[in-house]
């Protein structure tokens, strides 16, 4: 076994965790797109966007299904009538 094999292996064996993480963030931009078309707002908690991949939901900190990362809403901007017009989704790793 050579470093073809160990290469090989890495890239097609080991989890890509972070590119689960990117594919979680971008269902979620994409719910938080169609819930503000609907309401003309965005959400201010993850139970509001009704996220369901499985993962855990506390608080406002959201846990992928695999344990690996964590997820919460931040700097949340409201106008003027309490609607959400601008907010940013934080991917950290959870250990």
């Amino acid at each position: 076994m050579g470093l073809g094999y160990a290469v090989y292996y890495f890239k097609e064996v080991v989890p890509n965790y972070e590119a689960q993480a990117k594919a979680d963030l971008q269902d979620m931009y994409a719910l938080q797109d169609n819930y503000e078309k609907s309401h003309s707002s965005y959400v201010g908690t993850f139970s509001q966007l009704g996220f369901s991949r499985g993962g855990r939901l506390n608080s406002n900190v959201l846990t992928s299904e695999d344990g690996r990362y964590r997820y919460q809403l931040v700097r949340i901007v409201p106008d003027q009538y309490g609607r959400i017009v601008k907010y940013s989704i934080e991917a950290r790793p959870a250990a």
